[in-house]
């Protein structure tokens, strides 16, 4: 008689459970405010704001224009896009957006393990070893900076992608009928160009799906479909890539060192090292810190360095020794290497390293654990209930640590207060909360925090323009231009710099020299609009009404609820006398 796999739960019972546990562990977070880059890529992005900008997009001609902030992931442009046409200010919706993503990443590795596991495990088992893993990463803890925060979708999308084109693309390796094969290769392919769009990571799905057909040779297509689907999926990478070419920069590369990257060749030397906080933290989410300082390893023979490099080496040889024994410890840490792979710093990010950067690696440490907690035991029924015992205790512990880590992320003093004890070397978290004690007016705290900034982290300016503003509203405009002036010098690529020192030259009357600060901040990123505002006013305080129409219709183009910008071309189009000046 056929033995026929059984599942003792009716089948949509556990994914339905998978879903509830996932996104209701997230609910007591989802009406808290923006914070941290929620404000600067959603609240205060008028690129966004403007639904003429989604043309753009859709034909991909952000991709090669470096001031469109995430113009290199349509994708996620169009996802807040949508985001803002639909809620608003109303946060509760953009966190959902997250939410059904990640509650897609949790399903679809479910699926995902659920299908490969069923030839390698017996049939009442296989199931219960899918959800534990798809649970395990669901609720782990280290997840929350991409889940709860809007501006880190980025991560959860391309993981959701990525694990969709590696699921469509065992069913294409398996079917036999042609039709069928061509309308599965076309979704892969649109698939892969959707998970590359999200985040440039998506690169990896690809070999994602080569070395799941390598470890599992049950799903595994002849040689020359894998030829087809692996040309195929190189052509959409390498059209990309092209389509990017005209951007100058990418992440920390051919860029002002900001204090934080990498460079090299210390980036290489601390590769390794990165590897094992990675794994660290997997295995020991606590304290989860939104601003992690990486002291970069300064030579190959360094201890950080030998060690990293061991266990980074050992990893690598788990993957092909396991292909020979059990394939699911090599697929869980060959996954977690290949999602290390983007984040590793080969190319300098600006940030070394981030929790969130770990999202899609989680998906690999779940299948480890969750094959570690219920693989058979034949010998030792004693040490089933053991692993049972250890899973709960686990998911427990995942359980009140994400919803303790929420209660951090309520407000943005509130987040960077617990960075601060955390990591107390972190310039970003003085910077930030010297804004907020600004905001407060507490001033001698706020100028407290920006000093100890800048003296932490001298390339990072926004401290320094900060306190010029402190200088400023106190009426030391000789000092605040001085502040501004090595603001300019230490980043001349920054147009905050050059904005902030052209309003501290108007305020002393030196309206040239405004203008020309002006005009360099604009030059620098076309699309910040302080400046633009700014060049519309001093343009047409010198009488230049012609280029201040000019400037305030490319701030309508930005932004066509610009107010400021509706009120300047409906008034300088008219002379004194009431004549139009241009038509």
């Amino acid at each position: 008689m056929e033995n026929k796999a059984h599942i003792p739960v009716k089948q949509w019972a556990l994914p339905l459970f998978l879903v509830l546990v996932c996104v209701g562990l997230y609910l007591p977070g989802i009406t808290h405010p923006f914070v941290y880059d929620d404000h600067g890529q959603l609240e205060e992005n008028a690129y966004l704001q403007n639904k003429s900008h989604i043309l753009d997009v859709l034909l991909l001609r952000t991709l090669d224009d470096e001031h469109v902030l995430n113009g290199r992931r349509p994708w996620l442009l169009l996802s807040q896009m949508l985001d803002y046409r639909l809620w608003r200010a109303r946060v509760w919706g953009y966190r959902m957006v997250n939410l059904l993503y990640h509650a897609g990443c949790v399903l679809l590795l479910y699926l995902l393990v659920l299908r490969l596991s069923r030839d390698s495990l017996r049939p009442a088992g296989y199931a219960w070893f899918a959800f534990v893993s798809a649970l395990l990463f669901g609720c782990h803890p280290v997840l929350t900076e991409s889940v709860h925060a809007p501006a880190f979708r980025a991560d959860v999308m391309y993981s959701f992608f990525v694990l969709l084109y590696v699921l469509l693309g065992i069913a294409w390796g398996k079917t036999t009928c042609l039709w069928r094969r061509a309308w599965l290769g076309a979704l892969m392919l649109l698939t892969l160009l959707l998970a590359i769009g999200s985040k440039e990571a998506g690169v990896i799905a690809p070999c994602c799906l080569l070395l799941l057909w390598w470890l599992f040779p049950v799903v595994r297509p002849s040689r020359r479909a894998q030829l087809l689907m692996g040309g195929c999926s190189l052509i959409v990478v390498g059209l990309f890539i092209l389509g990017c070419a005209g951007n100058a920069t990418f992440q920390a590369l051919n860029t002002s060192w900001n204090g934080l990257s990498l460079r090299y060749p210390t980036n290489l030397y601390t590769l390794p090292w990165l590897w094992v906080r990675y794994m660290a933290t997997l295995l020991w989410p606590w304290p989860l810190i939104v601003d992690r300082v990486i002291v970069p390893v300064p030579t190959w023979w360094s201890l950080r360095c030998l060690a990293g490099g061991l266990t980074l080496a050992a990893s690598i040889l788990a993957v092909f020794m396991a292909r020979r024994t059990v394939p699911w410890p090599g697929l869980a840490v060959g996954w977690m290497l290949l999602a290390f792979l983007p984040v590793a710093n080969i190319i300098p990010l600006y940030n070394p390293m981030a929790e969130r950067y770990m999202y899609f690696m989680t998906a690999g440490f779940g299948m480890l654990a969750g094959w570690v907690l219920t693989r058979p035991n034949k010998t030792c029924r004693w040490g089933l209930y053991a692993r049972y015992g250890i899973l709960g205790i686990l998911l427990s512990c995942y359980v009140l640590l994400t919803l303790w880590r929420l209660e951090d992320w309520r407000d943005d003093e509130t987040l960077w207060r617990r960075t601060l004890m955390d990591e107390p070397c972190s310039a970003r978290a003085h910077t930030w909360l010297g804004v907020e004690y600004k905001a407060q007016q507490q001033i001698a705290n706020a100028s407290q925090m920006f000093e100890a900034a800048i003296s932490l982290n001298p390339h990072d300016i926004t401290a320094l323009v900060n306190r010029a503003i402190l200088f400023g509203e106190d009426g030391d405009l000789a000092q605040a231009e001085a502040c501004l002036r090595e603001a300019v010098m230490r980043r001349p690529d920054k147009p905050a710099a050059h904005w902030n020192l052209s309003v501290a030259l108007q305020l002393q009357g030196r309206n040239d020299e405004a203008l020309e600060s002006a005009r360099q901040a604009v030059a620098l990123d076309p699309y910040y609009t302080p400046a633009l505002r700014g060049l519309i006013v001093l343009l047409a305080a010198q009488g230049d009404y012609g280029e201040a129409i000019e400037v305030s219709e490319r701030l309508l183009a930005i932004d066509p609820e610009d107010p400021a910008a509706c009120s300047a071309v409906s008034f300088l189009r008219a002379s004194p006398d009431g004549v139009p000046l241009t038509e």
